[in-house]
């Protein structure tokens, strides 16, 4: 496939444990080629950015619904939708920190952590 037709996925997997087979069964039905994945860990599971071609991933909408098909956190996926509906610009982003408000100050409540501050990178073929 040409190189434009390459998509980025943000994902964020709210578990300890990925999913392979669901990652297997999504990426094989779709035709999905995986170029790349950077994981982080989080406090709750991980964020994954994959580098990836498909045939049936061919706008903004095609890449909330693979998203969330390989597990991506379904609330954080609604709002892409939405957002792309209103034609956010910046609609697909994963959060380095979080935070809340408690007691009227902003507190820090989680953050990426990866090992020595570094990304873990792989590249893969195609998962099929």
């Amino acid at each position: 496939m040409n190189i434009s037709n390459r998509q980025i996925l943000k994902l964020d997997i709210d578990s300890k444990e990925i999913d392979i087979i669901r990652f297997y069964i999504v990426s094989r039905l779709l035709r999905m080629n995986i170029y790349s994945i950077i994981k982080k860990k989080t406090k709750h599971g991980y964020h994954l950015t994959l580098e990836v071609s498909s045939p049936y991933i061919n706008d903004d909408r095609d890449v909330v619904l693979v998203q969330c098909l390989l597990g991506s956190d379904y609330k954080r996926e609604l709002f892409n939708f939405l957002r792309v509906k209103h034609n956010c610009r910046r609609w697909n982003v994963l959060f380095t920190k979080k935070y809340r408000m408690k007691n009227g100050r902003l507190v820090l409540v989680s953050k990426e952590v990866s090992s020595e501050g570094k990304f873990y990178k792989k590249t893969v073929g195609c998962l099929i």
